[in-house]
């Protein structure tokens, strides 16, 4: 943040959407970006509720995601003193995602 704003250069727009239709006995799942959809179920051995994830995050240090990201003419790099890996157009320091899809 700087002048009271916001920085936004590395930031990107994650969705995660559930549609659940019991009368049908239907789930649907759609996501984009590293915003994982979890499913907490009932276990019937234990009695407690467990996690189930129903995504898998865009991360663009996935072996996947890295080669349609090359094929693509971007590349993926780790920035010094950054944390994540981040998606740019090759050759250039932008746009710098986190993950590998993003809306927008």
């Amino acid at each position: 943040q700087s002048n009271g704003e916001l920085d936004v250069t590395l930031s990107g727009c994650t969705a995660s959407v559930i549609l659940h239709r019991p009368r049908i006995s239907k789930l649907w799942v759609a996501h984009v970006g590293d915003s994982r959809c979890v499913l907490g179920r009932m276990s019937e051995e234990t009695r407690q509720v467990v996690a189930v994830d129903l995504t898998v995050d865009h991360k663009p240090n996935s072996e996947k995601e890295k080669a349609r990201i090359h094929k693509n003419g971007g590349q993926v790099r780790r920035l010094e003193g950054d944390i994540p890996h981040r998606v740019f157009l090759k050759g250039k320091m932008y746009p710098g995602l986190a993950m590998s899809r993003a809306i927008g």
